[in-house]
């Protein structure tokens, strides 16, 4: 059995976020979500994943996986 962490907002998964300094400065920000458990980041901890939710306002949501050999 496999457990992980993932952000979500609204029905969305958290993915990655892209920071873009210019002159040492952040010229632009972007947080990248998706619909799919499949392809969204996955956190083994809940500290790391519950540091992600409070940076963006978003929640951290418990995901059990039960892998059959």
């Amino acid at each position: 059995m496999e457990t992980y962490y993932v952000v979500e907002v609204n029905g969305r998964y958290y993915e990655n976020e892209t920071v873009l300094y210019s002159d040492n400065e952040i010229f632009e920000h972007s947080v990248r979500t998706n619909k799919s458990l499949l392809e969204c980041k996955r956190f083994y901890s809940k500290a790391d994943a519950q540091e992600t939710a409070d940076k963006h306002g978003f929640v951290v949501r418990k995901v059990i996986v039960k892998v059959e050999e």
